[in-house]
């Protein structure tokens, strides 16, 4: 007799590695949660962001250090978040905050230089979303978060899957072979492990449906989740110059993808690059 598999409603292969894995896995996160109910575009975001960094020891540390170094060349001490948050910026120290709290869930160290190379993307990612979300009108907030956020599931595949995770991602630059990579070895696409591990720590469900459906430009029914979509592909060009400014034709072809102008569209990612050096480079 035929067994309905669908009827008995068995868990997906994505569950099941979780599921596999257990305690291991990062859970329920109360920081990320608090960080993205914080207060975000509201009067008292500086407060907001104030008190989520401030009830993270490892978040203090790392603002203190970022607004103490030799990048910003200040003659006098910076000695608390609210000084570190002011020095930064609201955007800067928000993605660094967030960075640190994806780095301590994961516990990845400064040694792994794959991990920190991943999030280092996916904060290109968060800023790329943001800017291109104040261009178009969209809340900053949420495409700035969904943009950090949205490589979770193969942040996830790295850490608890090295050997395997390096087959697919070392030296792989197209998102297309990435995919049919990931569901060769594991059965299941990062952005689908990244779902269920959200849900797991009760992230808001718009966040969840932008990730979700972020690979595929034709899956992306919102302004938003299309912000998403070219904001991880503007990040990776970005990386693959070194940090360095777009060459001219693919600033054309993006500006036509994004109906922006050349002029406007080389603009913003100067205002990209710059965030992201204030970030990243010091740490």
């Amino acid at each position: 007799m035929k067994i309905n598999t669908e009827a008995l409603d068995l868990p997906s292969p994505a569950e099941q590695w979780l599921a596999a894995y257990g305690d291991k896995l990062p859970r329920h996160n109360p920081a990320i949660v608090a960080f993205i109910g914080g207060g975000h575009e509201h009067d008292d975001e500086l407060a907001a962001l104030e008190r989520s960094a401030s009830g993270n020891p490892s978040s203090i540390l790392r603002l203190l250090k970022v607004a103490n170094s030799p990048f910003f060349g200040l003659s006098k001490q910076i000695t608390s978040v609210k000084q570190a948050i002011t020095v930064l910026g609201f955007s800067a120290a928000s993605a660094i905050v967030l960075r640190g709290i994806i780095l301590d869930a994961f516990d990845i160290s400064s040694a792994d230089l794959m991990a920190n190379e991943l999030i280092a993307h996916s904060v290109m990612t968060g800023i790329c979303a943001k800017v291109l979300a104040e261009e178009w009108g969209e809340p900053r907030d949420i495409a700035f978060t969904i943009g950090i956020l949205h490589n979770i599931g193969k942040l996830t595949m790295l850490v608890y899957a090295r050997t395997l995770a390096e087959e697919i991602y070392r030296g792989n630059e197209r998102t297309g072979e990435e995919l049919e990579r990931e569901l060769e070895v594991f059965g299941f696409s990062h952005a689908e492990l990244g779902i269920l591990m959200l849900k797991k720590w009760h992230i808001p469900d718009t966040i969840i449906e932008a990730i979700r459906d972020y690979p595929d430009l034709a899956d992306c029914s919102t302004r938003l989740k299309r912000i998403i979509h070219h904001a991880q592909a503007i990040a990776g060009l970005l990386r693959q110059e070194g940090g360095g400014p777009l060459p001219g034709n693919t600033i054309e072809r993006l500006s036509n993808e994004l109906d922006v102008s050349g002029p406007r569209l080389h603009a913003l990612t100067h205002t990209i690059l710059r965030e992201v050096a204030i970030i990243i480079a010091p740490v």
